[in-house]
């Protein structure tokens, strides 16, 4: 399963067609936060947001003191997405083309109260059933309409030694995908 996020790739080797970039790319470097801030969690049946681009739209959907699963949830985390781990095929003529390609989010949560400690223990029951968007501090909003479908899903409370040794929650979210997630300025930042 691999989430179909690529726009206008062409099917045949001669169609590509490049998009514009930016003319001047020394002028005013447009610099933002990458740091993944807040995750939103669908669960399976839920109905996700009618237009993800509306604030309005996410404010309907949201409730975190849902119990039923009819609703998203908002978790705020500390995260990141590092580079993808590829799978390069070789084809013909000694070229090699990249595939489907496995996404990483890892997120710290430290809000360590009961009720994330119990969400955490529902996540580490594994199933992945249920989509996510993520948010950045620099004030995008990555997921597309539909949200991002995982194949993995690991959780885990650590606890460290030291004094400077604080409660924390981990988790790992993995997502399969042949392209980059769609993104748009977040509507709820």
């Amino acid at each position: 399963m691999a989430n179909d996020f690529c726009v206008n790739c062409p099917t045949d080797c001669n169609d590509l067609v490049l998009p514009a970039i930016e003319v001047n790319q020394l002028c005013i470097p447009e610099l933002r936060e990458s740091e993944v801030c807040g995750i939103y969690f669908l669960p399976a049946g839920a109905t996700g947001p009618a237009d993800w681009t509306q604030a309005a739209d996410w404010t309907a959907v949201i409730d975190n003191t849902d119990v039923l699963n009819a609703n998203v949830k908002y978790l705020v985390v500390e995260g990141d997405v590092p580079e993808p781990e590829f799978s390069t095929q070789r084809v013909s003529r000694g070229r090699s083309v990249d595939g489907i390609k496995t996404y990483t989010l890892n997120a710290t949560i430290k809000a360590t109260t009961d009720l994330h400690y119990l969400f955490i223990k529902a996540l580490q029951c594994g199933n992945a059933d249920f989509k996510i968007w993520y948010e950045t501090l620099g004030g995008r909003l990555f997921g597309g309409q539909n949200g991002i479908e995982l194949t993995l899903v690991r959780a885990s409370a650590p606890l460290d030694r030291g004094a400077d040794g604080f409660e924390r929650f981990e988790i790992v979210l993995q997502y399969r995908a042949y392209c980059e997630p769609e993104r748009i300025e977040n509507p709820n930042a």
